[in-house]
């Protein structure tokens, strides 16, 4: 069927908030209701031409450290030495306004900066911003009912153990884990509940949990967590994954009844990916090379063209930043570009260039770039967790060049 804007459309089931509408997307991860994803092939334009369209001076390092320095500016806010990232821009004076798995995710995002710089000052507020987290969400956080939120922490948890070496981490982040996985894994159908109603698992909780067990075996916690990994990983493929005409497509959840539901989300195939590239590290094989390629090539050909040619579509509405979508394409930037890295892919990285550039060029006068990519960030006040995929693509895509 054809969309408004000339698309293919992907049906799929998504969580969102609010009232359904044709308008291209408002996404709540606590919620679900229909909702159809247009997309297109880049409008007939190849990424390399979209890119070599590009009419602006190319990216440099520079630029990506003034994107996570125009962050700060906007967004930070520490006081004794806790740290939080607060709401809006114009709400500078209230912290810990965004949500329990969005400050997970904001967290992990300054782990990106100190991945990609190793510069000291983000070691430091990576230690603010998890007192900030205990401060607003405790230290035991088994009262949260979506598992993939405390699956989202515990990445963030053990990443920071390996930047820092301060075993708090590590063992807050084991702890988490193991007592996600006693209450989340079906020890008889396989998977993972996405929730503690066991009504559904989801592709948000299954990418994460094969990653933080990739992580927890990375950590020394021993090869048991590496086969959990593989085990969810092989689950979400068989079940979730369209391997069988060769698309890429994750499905979004399966319910209880075994009903696949939902299609591609940008942090789903996002996770997806950086699970396949884990797996392929630790054990040391390209086995599952294939499935982060198929996955990557959907985003690419599928999901892009909305705003612009080659650029990921909206997951949000204008004006409703705080949204869970507004996030989403960062986590799909932080794993996709850890996988171009380190794998040296040459067909992917000009595409997530394209997108890297295209937030570049279309940042604000505060040098902040939303999450609507492809449209001019405006100068009104905007949420902290909308400005963060932003972020994340610039933090985890290399500039050209370099």
């Amino acid at each position: 069927m054809a969309s408004a804007f000339g698309h293919k459309e992907i049906y799929c089931r998504i969580r969102r908030r609010g009232l359904i509408s044709f308008t291209p997307i408002a996404v709540n991860k606590h919620n679900m209701n229909n909702q159809t994803i247009a997309s297109d092939t880049t409008s007939g334009l190849s990424v390399a031409t979209a890119v070599s369209a590009q009419s602006t001076k190319a990216y440099t390092a520079a630029d990506q450290d003034a994107s996570i320095a125009a962050y700060v500016e906007q967004f930070y806010l520490v006081e004794d030495g806790v740290g939080n990232f607060a709401l809006e821009n114009a709400e500078r004076r209230e912290p810990g306004t965004t949500s329990f798995w969005k400050m997970a995710e904001e967290f992990e995002m300054v782990e990106d900066v100190y991945d990609r710089t190793g510069d000291d000052r983000y070691k430091t507020m990576i230690g603010e911003l998890y007192k900030g987290f205990i401060k607003i969400h405790g230290a035991d956080w088994m009262w949260n009912e979506y598992n993939d939120d405390l699956m989202w922490i515990t990445m963030g948890c053990l990443r920071a153990f390996r930047i820092t070496g301060d075993s708090k981490y590590y063992q807050q982040g084991k702890s988490c884990f193991d007592a996600t996985w006693a209450r989340a894994y079906d020890p008889v159908n396989g998977g993972v509940w996405w929730k503690t109603d066991n009504l559904s698992k989801n592709a948000c909780i299954l990418g994460p949990t094969a990653i933080a067990a990739v992580l927890m075996y990375q950590c020394g916690a021993g090869d048991e967590y590496l086969d959990r990994a593989r085990d969810v990983f092989e689950w979400e493929r068989k079940i979730l994954f369209h391997e069988d005409d060769e698309n890429g497509l994750i499905n979004d959840h399966v319910l209880a009844s075994g009903e696949v539901k939902g299609g591609a989300l940008s942090y789903n195939q996002g996770t997806f990916i950086g699970a396949a590239h884990l797996l392929n590290t630790a054990y040391g094989t390209t086995e599952y090379e294939p499935y982060a390629v198929s996955a990557a090539r959907f985003m690419r050909d599928h999901c892009t063209g909305q705003n612009a040619p080659g650029v990921m579509l909206n997951d949000y509405r204008m004006g409703d930043g705080d949204n869970d979508g507004g996030g989403f394409k960062g986590i799909f930037a932080r794993w996709c570009g850890k996988w171009v890295r380190e794998t040296e892919n040459t067909e992917i990285l000009p595409w997530l260039q394209l997108n890297a550039q295209t937030v570049h060029d279309l940042r604000n006068t505060a040098g902040l770039s939303w999450g609507i990519w492809g449209k001019q960030t405006p100068d009104t006040p905007l949420a902290s967790w909308e400005c963060s995929s932003a972020v994340s693509m610039m933090q985890n895509v290399a500039a050209p060049g370099a």
